[in-house]
């Protein structure tokens, strides 16, 4: 496992903080390097995020969004251990590094899912939305329906050369979909793009927004939340 972490991680990192990795963990979170370590400040996480990502501006924007979180006492976010020069978040090979508290609970909604625990997740994602609203917002297009119409347009365009074909490694199943999902964009597609367009230039609030949550993302114990993770795809857009 030591082979995975360079050498200036251990050093302005690791070592500053008393951090000492456990194991690795596996699935989700962006494809991200990740470990679990423990500390005299109590379990934290190594993370090196994949090649090229995130950018400084997105990860200053995660920065402020746990730091406005817990200013309104939302403790549902990773908070952050610096580095020996008082920095959190480090490169090194390629990577950008960075120590945060281990959560408490587990992924687990998928597997036990319940009325109770989908109405407490909304309830956390709500008050963190509307912190991230009331401590900053503008007006503006949408950045959504702008990357819709663009994805859209461009499935369309692929139309005008012929449907592709399926992969063959497909399942019927997959196969069935593919070819659905291909009708659909025939028969609805470009009303869609219509629908877009008028909505393209009306201006919407604009602010910090989660964007990629599902059921790898949220942390019960029981039936309480008690962290949401991955915070990658944060960006600022409408809330809806």
């Amino acid at each position: 496992m030591e082979h995975l972490i360079p050498e200036p991680v251990w050093q302005k990192l690791l070592k500053p903080n008393l951090a000492v990795p456990q194991c690795q963990i596996f699935g989700g979170l962006s494809a991200a390097l990740l470990l679990r370590c423990t500390s005299p400040h109590g379990d934290l996480c190594l993370r090196g995020w994949p090649p090229g990502q995130p950018s400084h501006k997105a990860l200053i924007q995660m920065r402020r969004a746990v730091d406005v979180a817990v200013q309104r006492q939302i403790h549902l976010l990773p908070g952050y251990r610096v580095s020996s020069d008082q920095q959190t978040w480090i490169n090194a090979d390629a990577r950008i590094w960075e120590l945060t508290y281990w959560l408490p609970g587990q992924a687990d909604y998928a597997q036990r899912p319940a009325s109770t625990r989908l109405r407490n997740a909304l309830r956390a994602l709500a008050n963190l939305h509307a912190a991230w609203g009331s401590d900053e917002s503008t007006w503006g297009p949408s950045p959504a329906v702008d990357r819709r119409h663009h994805l859209l347009c461009q499935w369309l365009s692929r139309q005008k050369t012929g449907q592709p074909s399926c992969p063959p490694q497909a399942t019927n199943d997959e196969t069935l979909l593919f070819h659905d999902t291909w009708e659909c964009l025939r028969q609805f597609g470009p009303g869609l793009v219509q629908e877009l367009q008028t909505q393209l230039p009306n201006p919407v609030r604009l602010h910090t927004v989660l964007r990629d949550v599902h059921a790898e993302h949220v942390l019960f114990e029981l039936d309480q939340v008690t962290g949401v993770i991955d915070l990658g795809a944060m960006q600022t857009d409408e809330p809806a």
